[in-house]
């Protein structure tokens, strides 16, 4: 038997025999319905810190760092992912991008604690001002201390 025979009767054990296959017909498409568009979510409301880095506002936007740097680059601005931007840049960039900006809760100043007493407070804390008399200040004189060290030797200016 030839080879092309032998290969013809082996490719007949291996189709399937049974109802013929039913062909693709595409159904007739119904009349369109008239939708009202989804309405667009509303904006994000976000709070942008003094200084905030290109990857932290992204975070804060929720969105690619990526498109915070081509947003940048339409404003002229060359920023790398973590470079610094001022509020006001970081503003007007969250708001092209479809942000509200917030602005931050304003923050308490904090009271500076009293500042410590002096020895000197702590001394007259007790006594009252009527017992209290004024005093001349105490006047010392330092002067030379002759350790015998020269006492050998003569002054440099009579050696000479």
């Amino acid at each position: 038997m030839p080879v092309d025979e032998k290969i013809r009767k082996g490719r007949k054990k291996f189709v399937k025999k049974g109802p013929p296959v039913k062909k693709f017909r595409p159904r007739p498409k119904a009349a369109p319905k008239e939708e009202a568009p989804p309405e667009p979510p509303p904006p994000k409301k976000i709070v942008i810190p003094e200084n905030v880095t290109v990857r932290e506002l992204a975070q804060i936007m929720d969105i690619s760092p990526i498109d915070v740097i081509k947003e940048l680059m339409k404003n002229g601005i060359m920023a790398n992912i973590n470079q610094r931007l001022d509020r006001d840049t970081a503003i007007i960039i969250a708001e092209e991008l479809g942000f509200i900006v917030e602005e931050p809760a304003p923050v308490p100043e904090e009271v500076a604690p009293p500042a410590p007493k002096t020895i000197r407070q702590l001394i007259y804390e007790g006594e009252s001002p009527e017992k209290m008399v004024p005093r001349p200040p105490v006047v010392t004189v330092l002067g030379h201390v002759d350790h015998g060290k020269t006492k050998n030797h003569p002054p440099a200016y009579l050696r000479g």
